[in-house]
C-alpha cells in the first residue's frame, strides 16, 4: 500500500494543524500537505488547482465544526 503524495488539512485550530502536519510528515514522506483554517478557502483552493488541470487531494482531513464553512457544508460542496 502506497501513501497518498496530496493532502490536504482544514481545521481553525492553528495548533491541531500544526500537529497533525508534524505527526504526517513524521509517518512518511508526502509530495504536498496544504493547510486551510476553513472549508470555504479550501473549497475555492480545490477549485482554483482544478481549474489549473491539477489533481485533487488523495486524502482529506476536515474538522466538522468551524466558522465560514463547516466540515458538513465543505463535503456538501466539494466535488471531486
Amino acid at each position: 500500500m502506497s501513501l497518498p503524495n496530496n493532502i490536504l488539512l482544514i481545521d481553525d485550530d492553528k495548533i491541531n494543524n500544526f500537529l497533525n502536519e508534524k505527526l504526517l510528515r513524521k509517518v512518511g514522506t508526502f509530495d504536498k500537505i496544504s493547510i486551510f483554517l476553513d472549508g470555504e478557502s479550501a473549497l475555492h483552493h480545490l477549485q482554483r488547482e482544478a481549474a489549473k488541470g491539477n489533481d485533487s487531494p488523495e486524502l482529506i482531513f476536515v474538522d466538522i465544526n468551524m466558522p465560514i464553512m463547516n466540515g458538513i457544508e465543505f463535503l456538501e460542496n466539494y466535488h471531486h
